[in-house]
């Protein structure tokens, strides 16, 4: 989705994008050539666009290190980039897997208590 504040001066200069955009289409409003193009007239855009979309354009650190290689590793072995479904079920795992770790038995209480401690 993408939004801006009615009042925005970028807003009034923009055509055949209208706003609250939905789906893939609003990621390319999340790219720094967009921002770079529209300057301060991005401020106050609001723009939510999946990890995969914008992970190369994250500050460096640790969750862009670990989206890059899902990414990576999901467009290595599927082609196209992860949809955020595909992200989501991979946290899942990631997460069930920790908290599995956490409880060291596959007893389904333990784990649910492991993963009220997992740390993200």
């Amino acid at each position: 989705m993408v939004s801006w504040p009615a009042g925005n001066r970028f807003r009034k200069g923009l055509s055949g994008v209208e706003p609250h955009r939905a789906g893939t289409d609003a990621t390319r409003h999340c790219r720094p050539a967009f921002l770079h193009a529209v300057g301060a007239g991005a401020d106050g855009i609001i723009a939510a666009a999946r990890l995969s979309a914008v992970a190369t354009d994250m500050p460096e650190g640790e969750i862009k290190s670990v989206a890059r290689q899902m990414v990576g590793a999901f467009e290595n072995s599927y082609g196209p980039a992860p949809s955020q479904f595909a992200l989501d079920g991979y946290v899942a795992v990631k997460l069930i897997a920790a908290a599995i770790n956490d409880a060291g038995t596959s007893n389904p209480s333990a784990i649910r208590d492991g993963l009220e401690r997992v740390r993200v």
